[in-house]
């Protein structure tokens, strides 16, 4: 006989480099870099779309983006991410044919959820995953001021402990792989 569980989960996000769930009191962590931690269970999340955003009153009075080129001459946000991985903004703007155009500093967050919330705020263009800020660009919160993305392997995990047991624990990283793998 099947019975239907039903789990109350409680989420509390924490932006660190990696997680340590020897010391750490954490089941379940999204790690970025080219490996997941040792001893974890992981899913990879695979490619994303990353893409220029920003928000509408940015450009708003100002002349928007039109070129590629042009939006070197905003404030550039940027996840700071693996020390292996290479800034999202040079692999952007060599996709567009610009390898010169983005030499220049980013202000850098330790996230791209952050980078999206600067962005929101007004403080640059963010290079985001479009996975990560549908909601944002069909809300009007983020605009994308131009047609160009990148389709790049995004090294995000979702890591467990090795064996996790916990079926809370196994529920939500069954249902975050589902929401991951949605188009």
């Amino acid at each position: 006989m099947l019975k239907d569980f039903s789990f109350q989960i409680t989420l509390t996000t924490n932006s660190v480099a990696f997680v340590d769930f020897a010391k750490n009191d954490v089941d379940v962590a999204i790690e970025g870099g080219p490996n997941p931690s040792p001893a974890t269970e992981s899913f990879e999340f695979g490619a994303m779309e990353v893409l220029p955003v920003c928000h509408p009153a940015l450009v708003n009075g100002h002349p928007p983006p039109v070129h590629p080129q042009d939006v070197a001459q905003y404030n550039l946000l940027c996840p700071t991410g693996h020390p292996d991985l290479e800034n999202f903004w040079v692999k952007w703007g060599r996709s567009v044919g610009l390898d010169a155009c983005f030499g220049k500093t980013c202000t850098y967050f330790d996230s791209l959820d952050a980078v999206s919330d600067a962005a929101m705020q007004g403080l640059g263009i963010g290079i985001a995953a479009r996975k990560f800020v549908e909601d944002d660009l069909a809300a009007g919160r983020l605009i994308a001021p131009l047609p160009c993305s990148l389709e790049i392997a995004m090294p995000y995990y979702i890591v467990t402990p090795k064996e996790a047991t916990n079926p809370q624990v196994n529920a939500f990283v069954n249902w975050l792989r589902g929401e991951i793998s949605r188009p």
